[in-house]
C-alpha cells in the first residue's frame, strides 16, 4: 500500500509497459482485498434488489470464503488441498486488507523491523532443532577428527613458519561471526601465519590478490593446501565457527560491503561462519566487489539448504568432499 501510494506516478500511461506492469502487479495486489469486499457487497446488494444472477454470485462468494473456515479453526490439522489453497488465499488477502487499512488510517509508521526469530528458549527458529543439534554435533566430531590428523602437520608447519619469517606462528584476527536478531557475534579467528608481520600496516584491510606480495613463500604453500586453517578447528570447538558455512569477514571490510551489496549482512543470519563453504569451493578468495556479489549468492543458497535436515547433510558432505579435493590437489589460494 505504501509503495503504491508513493509510486502512483508510475501508473501514468506515458510510462507504457512499465505502467501496465506496475498496475497489474503491485497496485492490483494492494487493491485486491478491497475489490473482493466491494464485489461481495455489490453482489449482495444487487441480489436483494432482485437480480437473481448476482444473488447466485453472492452465494458462491460466501461459500468460497466459508471453505477457509475449517483451516482457520484447526490450523495444525492437514486438510484436503483445495481447502488449504482457499485458506491461503483468503487469509493472505485478509491480512493485506487489515495491514493496508491500518496504513491508510495512519496507524502504521511504515518502518520495517525484523520479526524476532528467537523463541522463549533462545533458539533460532528458521533452522529446526534437529538440524541445529546435528550440525553442532557434526562440527564437534569433525573438529576432533581434524585436530587428531592436523596435529601431525602442526609441528613441521609451525617450525617452517617460525624459521622463514620473523613473527608469531599463530595469527589472530577479529572476525564477524553469527548474526542474531539482537546482536552480531565477534570472535578472534586463529590461523597459522601466512603473511609477513604488519603486512597491512600501510594499506589497511584489503583483499588477497594473485601473487600477493604480503604472503610468505611458506604461507603460499599453506594456503594452497589449506593447512594454515588447522588452528580454526579450535574456533569450531569453541562454538565461534562451523566446519561449513559462509566465510568470516573482517569488520574493516564488512562495513563497505554492506553499503555496496544488498543483503550482505544477512548471509550469516543464524548461521556460524565456516572454515569452508559453498562459496569457497566454487569461487575461492575475493578480489573485487563482483566476486563478493557472487559469493553472497552462494552463502544465501547455503542458508536455505540448512532449513531441511537431509538437504543440509547432503550439502555439507559434498562441500567437505570438495574441500578435501582442493587440499590434496593444492588448488587453494
Amino acid at each position: 500500500m505504501q509503495q503504491m501510494i508513493r509510486l502512483a506516478r508510475v501508473l501514468h500511461p506515458r510510462h507504457g509497459v512499465l505502467a501496465f506492469a506496475f498496475a497489474s502487479g503491485k497496485a492490483l495486489r494492494a487493491l485486491s482485498p478491497y475489490l473482493m469486499v466491494l464485489a461481495l457487497a455489490g453482489s449482495i446488494w444487487l441480489g436483494i434488489a432482485g437480480w437473481a444472477f448476482f444473488g447466485v454470485l453472492a452465494l458462491l462468494q460466501v461459500l468460497f470464503y466459508a471453505a477457509a473456515a475449517p483451516k482457520l479453526l484447526q490450523p495444525d490439522r492437514h486438510w484436503p488441498r483445495p481447502i488449504e489453497l482457499i485458506h491461503y488465499l483468503v487469509a493472505g488477502h485478509w491480512a493485506a486488507l487489515i495491514g493496508g487499512t491500518r496504513y491508510l488510517l495512519g496507524m502504521e509508521a511504515g518502518r520495517w523491523q525484523r520479526v524476532s526469530d528467537i523463541d522463549p528458549f533462545g533458539r533460532t527458529t528458521h533452522i529446526s532443532m534437529k538440524t541445529r543439534f546435528a550440525k553442532r554435533a557434526f562440527d564437534i566430531v569433525g573438529a576432533l577428527i581434524g585436530l587428531s590428523i592436523g596435529l601431525i602437520f602442526a609441528v613441521p608447519v609451525a617450525t617452517a613458519v617460525r624459521l622463514t619469517s620473523p613473527g608469531p606462528v599463530i595469527f589472530r584476527q577479529l572476525r564477524i561471526g553469527r548474526s542474531l536478531p539482537d546482536r552480531t557475534e565477534l570472535f578472534m579467528m586463529l590461523k597459522f601465519r601466512t603473511m609477513y608481520v604488519d603486512a597491512e600496516a600501510r594499506t589497511g584491510p584489503v583483499w588477497a590478490t594473485r601473487n600477493d606480495p604480503r604472503i610468505t613463500p611458506v604461507g603460499r604453500f599453506l594456503r594452497k593446501t589449506r593447512l594454515d586453517e588447522i588452528p580454526q578447528l579450535f574456533n569450531v570447538l569453541n562454538g565461534d565457527m562451523s566446519l561449513v558455512g559462509p566465510r568470516p569477514e573482517r569488520p574493516g571490510i564488512t562495513h563497505r560491503l554492506e553499503d555496496a551489496i544488498p543483503f550482505f549482512a544477512e548471509r550469516t543470519y543464524g548461521v556460524r561462519p565456516g572454515i569452508t563453504g559453498l562459496a569457497q569451493i566454487n569461487q575461492g578468495y575475493d578480489e573485487n566487489l563482483d566476486d563478493v556479489r557472487t559469493k553472497v549468492l552462494f552463502d544465501h543458497a547455503y542458508g536455505l539448504s540448512i532449513m531441511d535436515f537431509w538437504r543440509w547433510l547432503r550439502t555439507d558432505l559434498h562441500i567437505l568432499w570438495k574441500t578435501i579435493a582442493v587440499m590434496v590437489g593444492g588448488r587453494g589460494r
